[in-house]
């Protein structure tokens, strides 16, 4: 089956296979959910990879390292977390991974287990337990998953603050909320003093600049699929540490200036601080 064609469908959600792969479609917006790529290799190296998820892993640490999959969807993020830490050799694990799944709508997941042939990442006892009882724990308690129905902008205050976020809603089209200024400044705050790198899947000018606005830094990501760069967002702490990322600097910055989509999603027509808080950011300053 190499043509993309619609084959189960619930809500707002539809099951499309496109060579011998499913992928999850809104068939409000249109938008395909790891639309290009396989979507279990673009998540082992848009956020497992990228995030050094095993090497953090291997940190001794008393804390478990905690992980934030904001749009479960159809689990291929999650999934390729969890299967990353089972891969490991036990006596490498130097601290329990903690993930947790913020999703409001959970027909994308339901689909996809209903014809896990075409999701060859869910043949894993882990997704339908997630389902039943909002939670899977692995036999040795290292490896615990949960999952946070509901709206991600109230239900994050209540989540353990996060080490790594791997934020994967639709785009601003679908989720324009979560892509606003407001809504990455209040996901900094979560962050709560903590060294956080945040994974995202887009380049958007003006995501990053909103990012820039609420107070990360921002860094060039991997590239995936016909992507060049993808983006990463640091709190102050992981900034100043030796994180080994490439911060945008000038060449970014003089491109934004002249770009026609400079302004950050989110904020007001009459409000032009935006502007001073981008060009004044810390991480352009030595550049």
């Amino acid at each position: 089956m190499n043509r993309e064609q619609p084959i189960s469908h619930a809500g707002r959600y539809e099951v499309v296979v496109r060579d011998g792969i499913g992928r999850i479609r809104d068939t409000v917006s249109g938008e395909v959910m790891h639309s290009v790529n396989d979507p279990a290799e673009e998540a082992h190296a848009l956020y497992v990879e990228q995030s050094r998820l095993t090497e953090r892993l291997r940190e001794q640490n008393t804390e478990p390292l905690v992980v934030w999959d904001v749009g479960l969807g159809a689990a291929a993020n999650a999934m390729a977390t969890i299967q990353a830490a089972e891969a490991m050799n036990v006596a490498d694990r130097g601290r329990r991974l903690l993930l947790i799944s913020f999703e409001n709508d959970l027909d994308s997941l339901k689909l996809a287990l209903g014809v896990r042939q075409w999701f060859k990442h869910l043949n894993h006892v882990a997704p339908e337990q997630l389902l039943t009882k909002d939670r899977w724990v692995n036999r040795d308690d290292s490896i615990e998953w949960r999952l946070l129905q509901g709206d991600f902008a109230t239900l994050k205050f209540a989540a353990p603050p996060p080490d790594l976020i791997f934020f994967d809603p639709f785009s601003f089209k679908t989720d324009s909320e979560l892509w606003s200024v407001a809504s990455f400044h209040e996901l900094l705050q979560t962050c709560n003093g903590r060294a956080t790198e945040l994974f995202t899947y887009t380049y958007s000018t003006a995501v990053r600049a909103a990012m820039l606005v609420a107070g990360f830094h921002v860094a060039k990501g991997c590239a995936t699929g016909p992507k060049t760069e993808t983006t990463i967002g640091l709190s102050p702490l992981a900034a100043r540490g030796n994180h080994r990322r490439e911060l945008l600097g000038a060449a970014w910055l003089l491109r934004w200036s002249r770009s026609g989509a400079q302004t950050p999603f989110g904020v007001s027509g009459d409000d032009e601080s935006w502007r001073a808080a981008v060009t004044g950011h810390p991480q352009f300053q030595s550049t």
